[in-house]
C-alpha cells in the first residue's frame, strides 16, 4: 500500500536585507534579525516538521560613494559593526557595486569583489588601557587617588575584578609585588571601554610598603588577575607602572594625641554596644592624617598583649587643631566574650606618621563593665 504523504515546511532564507517580506523601502533596509528569529521560532512550535535552509548573502552595510566620472578610480573605506559580524560567525565578505542594477552598464558581470575571509573570535579580551593620578607626590597621611581605563576588545561580555599592586620597581611579575586592593568594575560588554574607573589606595598601606624603598614605588593594575576568564589574549591584563613618592616634611612634624576619651555608658546591658567619644588633637607643626585603633585590656596598662577591637579613620587633623567630634561604636558581643576590662584608644597605632613625640598616642584607660 502506498504510504501517506507527510507535510513538511521549508523556510528558505537568502539575500537577507533586513526584511521578512518585501517592504517597498526606498533604500536597502537594515535590521530585522530579531523579528526573523521570532518568526522562525513560531514556525518551529507547529508540529509540522520545519526545514530551515539559509542561502546566505546577508546584507551588512550600504555606502554611497557619490558620482564617479568616466575612467575615475576612488579608494573607499567602510566600517562594519563588530557585533553584527560576531553574530554571523566565520565567513566571507563581498563588496557589490550597483547591487540593484540601477545603472545601465556595458558590463554587468564585474560588480562583485573577490571574497574577503573573516574569522570571528568568540573569546573575551579584557585590557587595562591607562592608569593615572592627578597627584603622585603624597604628603604624610594623603591617600593616592588613581584612575584606570578598562576595556573589552573581545567578542564576549565579561565581568571581573581589578587588582592593585605595590612594586618597588617598574617591572611587574618579578615577585616583589604586594597586593593593596581589589575592585570590581561590573560587566564589560564586547567592545565596551570605560576610561574613568576611580580607586583610592590608602596612605598607610602605601607608606608601610614604600618605607624600605626610600618612600617611593610603583602601582600596577591587573584585570582578571586570577585568570578566571578565558581570554583571546592573556598578555594585556596589566597596566603600565604608575610611579609615586611620599614627600617628607621639611623640619616640621605632626604630633597626634588623644586629648580625651570616655564612654557614654560604662556599664553595658545585654546587646548594648559601647559608644566611645574622643577628642583628637594635633599639637605638632605639620598636618597629619591617620586612624585610631581601639583595644581591650584586662588591666589599666596598655601593652602588646592587648586585643584589637576596631579601627576608625578620622581624616586630616591640621597642625594645632583639636577635633572634638570623633566617636565609635564597639560591638557588645565582642566585648562580652572578653569580659569586664579596660578600653584604650590609640592614634597612629602602627607608627606610620613621623611625629615629634611618639609617646602620647595612647588614651587613658577607660573601664567597661559588661552585664
Amino acid at each position: 500500500d502506498p504510504q501517506p504523504f507527510r507535510e513538511l515546511r521549508i523556510a528558505l532564507v537568502g539575500e537577507v536585507r533586513g526584511e521578512v517580506e518585501p517592504c517597498g523601502c526606498p533604500t536597502l533596509p537594515y535590521g530585522g534579525f530579531v523579528r526573523r528569529e521570532r518568526l522562525l521560532n513560531e514556525l518551529r512550535e507547529d508540529p509540522t516538521p520545519l526545514f530551515h535552509l539559509d542561502a546566505g548573502d546577508t546584507l551588512l552595510e550600504t555606502e554611497s560613494h557619490g558620482r564617479l566620472d568616466a575612467n575615475e578610480t576612488k579608494s573607499e573605506d567602510a566600517k562594519i559593526a563588530a557585533d553584527l559580524i560576531a553574530g554571523l560567525g566565520d565567513g566571507f565578505i563581498f563588496a557589490v557595486i550597483d547591487d540593484e542594477d540601477e545603472v545601465q552598464e556595458t558590463n554587468e558581470n564585474n560588480n562583485v569583489s573577490g571574497p574577503i575571509q573573516v574569522s570571528v573570535a568568540d573569546d573575551t579580551d579584557l585590557v587595562i588601557t591607562s592608569i593615572s593620578s592627578d597627584d603622585t607626590s603624597l604628603s604624610e597621611g594623603e591617600d593616592l587617588e588613581v584612575t584606570i581605563g578598562v576595556g573589552n576588545q573581545g567578542f564576549a561580555d565579561a565581568g571581573g575584578l581589578t587588582f592593585y599592586y605595590y612594586s618597588a620597581d617598574d617591572i611587574f611579575g618579578n615577585g616583589d609585588e604586594v597586593l593593596l586592593k581589589s575592585d570590581g568594575h561590573g560587566t564589560l560588554d564586547a567592545g565596551e571601554f570605560d576610561d574613568d574607573e576611580p580607586v583610592t589606595l590608602r596612605y598607610d598601606a602605601l607608606a608601610s610598603n614604600a618605607a624600605a624603598n626610600g618612600g617611593s614605588g610603583y602601582i600596577f593594575a591587573s584585570i582578571d588577575d586570577l585568570n578566571l576568564i578565558d581570554e583571546e589574549d592573556e598578555g594585556n591584563n596589566v597596566s603600565d607602572a604608575l610611579a609615586f613618592d611620599i614627600v617628607q616634611s621639611n623640619g616640621t612634624a605632626a604630633d597626634l594625641r588623644i586629648a580625651d576619651a570616655w564612654l557614654d555608658d560604662a556599664t553595658l546591658e545585654e546587646d548594648q554596644n559601647a559608644r566611645i567619644r574622643l577628642h583628637v588633637e594635633n599639637i605638632g607643626d605639620a598636618d597629619a592624617n591617620g586612624e585610631t585603633a581601639f583595644y581591650w585590656s584586662a588591666d589599666d596598662t596598655f601593652d602588646a598583649s592587648d586585643i584589637l577591637l576596631d579601627r576608625d579613620g578620622h581624616g586630616t587633623v591640621s597642625a594645632g587643631e583639636l577635633d572634638t567630634n570623633e566617636r565609635e561604636s564597639l560591638d557588645y558581643d565582642q566585648l562580652a566574650s572578653l569580659g569586664d576590662g579596660f578600653i584604650f584608644a590609640v592614634i597612629d597605632a602602627d607608627n606610620l606618621i613621623s611625629e615629634s613625640n611618639e609617646t602620647n598616642n595612647v588614651s587613658d584607660a577607660i573601664y567597661v563593665d559588661i552585664l
